[in-house]
């Protein structure tokens, strides 16, 4: 799919309830299970990233924390998961990752 092609039109139902394409579901391949994480970029314009589902065990094997937790560890530990999953930092949180810094995610 070439990047900014528009795929089709949806309308917003009750309970804020979005039937995605057909053909924008298969061209990403989104796939029951995958979440969408929304980002809104101006008044009327957004973007969304495909989270592609995966087992727990995988998860938390990816996200295992073996040692004690560190002090700061909740403060950098949703903006590792974002950075991790979207490539990027989000939120303004601290540039460092707690990688970054020496700590275990």
């Amino acid at each position: 799919m070439a990047t900014g092609q528009v795929i089709g039109p949806a309308r917003v139902q009750a309970e804020g309830r979005l039937q995605i394409p057909a053909a924008l579901l298969e061209a990403l391949g989104i796939r029951p299970g995958d979440g969408l994480l929304f980002e809104a970029v101006g008044p009327d314009e957004g973007r969304f990233w495909v989270i592609r589902s995966q087992p727990l065990e995988e998860f938390f094997d990816r996200h295992r924390i073996d040692e004690p937790v560190p002090e700061r560890l909740w403060e950098t530990a949703v903006d590792d998961m974002v950075r991790d999953v979207m490539g990027r930092n989000v939120g303004g949180g601290d540039a460092d990752s707690a990688v970054d810094r020496g700590e275990k995610p």
